[in-house]
This record gives C-alpha cells, sequence and structure tokens, in this order.
C-alpha cells in the first residue's frame, strides 16, 4: 500500500488587490496501486475584477512543464527517498475566467510506476496567480 497526501497546497498571487485568492480545498488521494490511477481533486476560490485576466502557474520541488503533454509534472517523495510521479493536466498558460469563483484542477498519479515502496508521499505544490 501506498499512501499519498500533499502536505501543502501554497497559494501565492502578484499585483494589486484586484484578486481575492482563498485557500485550497483538496479532495483525499488514497491509496495508490500499480494497476489504477491515484487521482485528486483540487478547488481554489478566487474572486476578480471583471477586467483582470488572472493566470496560473505550478511550481514544485523537482517539478517542470512538459510542453509536449501541455501538462505540470512533478513528484511525490517517501522519507526512504522513493518517488512517484504526478501530473496536472491542461495547464499551459491557464487563463482564468474573472467572472467564475473558483477553479479547479485534478491531480493525477498514473499507473504502473512499479519501483515504488509500499509508503507514505509527500509533496509540496504552489500555486501562483497573476493578474
Amino acid at each position: 500500500m501506498r499512501r499519498l497526501t500533499f502536505i501543502s497546497c501554497l497559494l501565492f498571487s502578484s499585483a494589486q488587490a484586484a484578486c481575492v485568492v482563498g485557500s485550497a480545498t483538496l479532495s483525499s488521494l488514497g491509496t495508490y496501486t500499480y494497476q489504477t490511477d491515484a487521482v485528486m481533486s483540487a478547488e481554489v476560490p478566487l474572486q476578480c475584477d471583471p477586467t483582470d485576466q488572472p493566470t496560473l502557474t505550478f511550481s514544485a520541488a523537482g517539478g517542470q512543464f512538459d510542453m509536449t503533454a501541455q501538462r505540470y509534472v512533478g513528484v511525490l517523495k517517501a522519507a526512504n527517498g522513493d518517488q512517484l510521479q504526478y501530473f496536472i493536466p491542461d495547464v499551459a498558460g491557464t487563463s482564468l475566467d474573472p467572472a467564475k469563483t473558483s477553479f479547479r484542477f485534478q491531480i493525477t498519479v498514473p499507473r504502473n510506476q512499479w519501483g515504488a515502496s509500499s509508503s507514505t508521499y509527500t509533496g509540496a505544490l504552489t500555486i501562483n496567480v497573476t493578474f
């Protein structure tokens, strides 16, 4: 059994206070098995002036944007050094609709990562909102 946990989801915004960003709500990622993807959803409250064009980017230690697949790829780590890769699909320069009051995305730990030991895996993800 591999227990997956995101330690934190840090939010940052830049520019003046035209947008208000709330705390992320994360669903449980649960237990990862080699045969099935583990999927977690996240929702972040966001209220902006209708004239703003907010965008978001993701960052984490060991993470990077995959241009070919148009997704963010990150790593969860266990205390023993083992790693599990995760991805956030469809995030290429994600523009947010200022009329909406939140944005949602999914985090997927893909199946078939056979080298991972049974352990607890954690990682921090930073979401940057620019407006």
